[in-house]
């Protein structure tokens, strides 16, 4: 059982630049999150680590298969988080979405920033035996349905903002990720996937808010559903 006090240990990756994209927002939003949130009467305080670490601090994960292969379970291991939120970018979304879970193939069709795929043989080796598809562990509708009652509250002149559940990851980094940390997280599957719209300068502070909402959201439902 999760005691009230608790704090809950969020661990939050973005990624970074791809192609003719030098600012990547999903990372433009995760470098400016505060490294803790404190409680509310809806959820518990919460450490937010952004990761990986470099020689310069925190840094975004590069589009790239086999990086991500070598930085998620160290990651997982070093940190033990509570849940997982891994952020990335939806060019073609005009909303925020929260997905419900990842597949195991398809990542051989999509070059990644090295212009290397994940291949079947290496799919086949790592994956072959395991399920074709994993999902969270989360319940992402009452996730949902926190997320937007949080923003409610808050919405300026614009309104609240879009956000959803989805079940798109893809297939190619994020949905890769995505099933990596499923997978490495085994029978405790806290993990969330978040794609992010196309966002301009000026909007990358109302993305923060919409993200430290959505990691209330995450910190309350899953307390509470440890706390039943």
């Amino acid at each position: 059982m999760v005691e009230q006090d608790d704090e809950v240990i969020i661990v939050v990756t973005a990624f970074g630049p791809w192609k003719n994209l030098s600012r990547n927002p999903s990372w433009e939003i995760a470098s400016r999150l505060p490294s803790h949130l404190p409680s509310t009467f809806s959820s518990p305080a919460i450490r937010i680590i952004l990761a990986p670490s470099g020689a310069d601090g925190p840094e975004p994960i590069r589009v790239s298969y086999h990086d991500i292969l070598s930085t998620v379970p160290p990651l997982l291991k070093e940190h033990n988080p509570d849940i997982v939120l891994h952020m990335g970018l939806d060019e073609g979304r005009t909303f925020f979405g929260i997905e419900q879970g990842a597949q195991r193939d398809g990542y051989h069709q999509n070059l990644d920033l090295d212009r290397k795929v994940f291949t079947k043989i290496e799919n086949r080796k790592l994956w072959g035996k395991y399920p074709e598809r994993l999902e969270t562990m989360l319940d992402l509708r009452d996730v949902e349905l926190r997320w937007k009652t949080g923003l409610g509250r808050g919405k300026g002149k614009g309104g609240a903002p879009d956000v959803r559940h989805s079940d798109d990851a893809g297939d190619f980094v994020c949905g890769f990720i995505y099933y990596a940390t499923l997978f490495a997280m085994g029978d405790r599957r806290d993990a969330v996937f978040l794609h992010v719209p196309t966002l301009k300068d000026g909007e990358v502070q109302r993305g923060v808010e919409v993200v430290e909402e959505l990691i209330r959201a995450l910190a309350g439902s899953w307390r509470d559903s440890r706390a039943e």
